[in-house]
């Protein structure tokens, strides 16, 4: 006699189809720019600095998922824009 409810077996070939559906680019390139977006937001310059890394990575990784092409972040803060201060 039957529920409705699905079966335990049922359930976890649902949530496997369900995680076939996830974007890996469209995770990472939101991650990339909620990091790129906090940098900016954040008056901490060691926090902006490693936001602005994180993004930097997430936004790499987003690439690698999508031909090469890198989700839009936008420029760095104002005052992290020398090279040496982006890389560390």
């Amino acid at each position: 006699m039957s529920t409705g409810e699905p079966t335990a077996p049922m359930r976890s070939v649902c949530w496997v189809t369900m995680a076939q559906y996830l974007q890996p680019y469209a995770v990472l390139a939101e991650l990339a720019q909620t990091c790129a977006q906090q940098a900016h937001f954040t008056s901490e310059r060691e926090v902006a600095r490693e936001l602005w890394r994180m993004a930097l990575e997430y936004q790499h990784k987003a690439a690698a998922h999508d031909s090469g092409k890198p989700p839009d972040i936008g420029p760095p803060p104002s005052w992290l824009k020398d090279e040496a201060e982006l890389r560390r």
